[in-house]
């Protein structure tokens, strides 16, 4: 998440985050094409930090997957 905003420094933070890019994604910006560039960047990143939730964590496992 390359910006000027604080890095994360926990878990919550970084979920928070990944939820931001996502609801920017789909709620924000609908009127003028942003940044292709930085917007595939950040889901890059916001799925990075998913992919790693859910290979640490057998809760989140579970709703991604179904199982733990």
């Amino acid at each position: 998440f390359a910006s000027s905003a604080a890095k994360p420094v926990s878990a919550q933070d970084s979920m928070g985050l990944v939820r931001r890019v996502r609801n920017n994604m789909f709620h924000g910006g609908k009127y003028f094409s942003g940044d292709a560039k930085r917007d595939a960047a950040l889901v890059f990143e916001a799925i990075a930090v998913l992919l790693a939730a859910v290979e640490i964590d057998p809760d989140i496992n579970f709703f991604f997957e179904g199982r733990a």
